[in-house]
């Protein structure tokens, strides 16, 4: 075998197997697409409407938080938990370290037991 036909027959079986990988990985996502669709059809039987789960006053701003950031918070709870969630009866900011995060993780680090 000629060193030309040993080039063309590696080129031949790397583009082969390219495109057997691709086309297996297309196939792929389009089976996980739509696998995704079909549970997500079964799962959304009725509406929801995010809003129901609030409670009177979680739409207060007693935080200083906007009202678009309370529903949001209000809408992820809602959609990840449904009805069993129960009402959001308050939302306000978490306490912030004295240190920076890393900082924290270095004196962690550092300061750990053998």
């Amino acid at each position: 075998m000629t060193p030309e036909q040993k080039f063309t027959l590696a080129v031949t079986a790397l583009l082969t197997g390219l495109v057997i990988v691709l086309a297996v990985l297309i196939f792929l996502v389009n089976l996980v697409k739509g696998y995704g669709a079909e549970i997500q059809k079964l799962q959304s039987g009725g509406k929801r409407t995010p809003a129901s789960g609030l409670a009177p006053s979680a739409g207060r701003d007693s935080a200083g938080i906007p009202p678009e950031v309370v529903a949001a918070i209000a809408a992820a709870v809602y959609m990840t938990y449904g009805e069993s969630a129960g009402a959001i009866t308050s939302i306000r900011r978490s306490v912030r370290p004295a240190r920076s995060a890393w900082s924290a993780a270095g004196l962690l680090e550092n300061t750990r037991p053998f």
